[in-house]
């Protein structure tokens, strides 16, 4: 994959996660009002299908998004290639992204151009380095309930599920 696949398909998936965890937090803020409660049991099942669906996707794509194995995407990956990449960065590519389907220059492109901010390595270094700590609590906790209560079943027992979702805290 380039460097421009690599960036559509990183806002492809944070969107996914941020959709899906706003779309969770607010079925669960719902419940915190009888009125809505007393609707939502008129079709319960309905209901748990979606909250479980909801948490199921959340920890499969953030999981996606933290797993470093060498044939899946995530921000590691992305992260290599960015740095791989870097020259696509630069002044000379974004005028040519810019100018992309385009008879005329556009007026306002030398402006544009002359303000923009045209990443380092170092750059991304630091992009990387802001990551770090959730990489991570998601290669701990996080991965451990993506891995064995939703990817693959390993715990079922309501009690050991309940007990694994104590240390997670989800808006962080």
């Amino acid at each position: 994959m380039g460097l421009e696949i690599d960036i559509e398909t990183l806002r492809e998936e944070v969107e996914t996660a941020i959709r899906v965890f706003y779309a969770y937090e607010a079925a669960m803020r719902l419940l915190s009002e009888q009125a809505y409660v007393d609707s939502m049991n008129k079709n319960v099942y309905f209901w748990k299908i979606f909250l479980s669906s909801a948490q199921t996707k959340l920890f499969i794509a953030l999981g996606r998004l933290y797993d470093d194995s060498n044939d899946t995407f995530s921000f590691a990956k992305f992260i290599r290639t960015c740095r791989e990449n870097i020259n696509e960065f630069g002044k000379d590519d974004l005028e040519s992204r810019r100018l992309k389907g385009s008879a005329v220059r556009p007026p306002w492109l030398d402006g544009f151009l002359a303000n923009a901010h045209f990443a380092t390595i170092e750059d991304i270094d630091v992009l990387a380095k802001l990551t770090r700590p959730f990489n991570k609590k998601m290669k701990g906790l996080y991965e451990e309930i993506r891995n064995k209560v939703f990817a693959h079943a390993v715990h079922t027992d309501e009690a050991v599920i309940s007990n694994l979702f104590k240390g997670t805290n989800l808006r962080k």
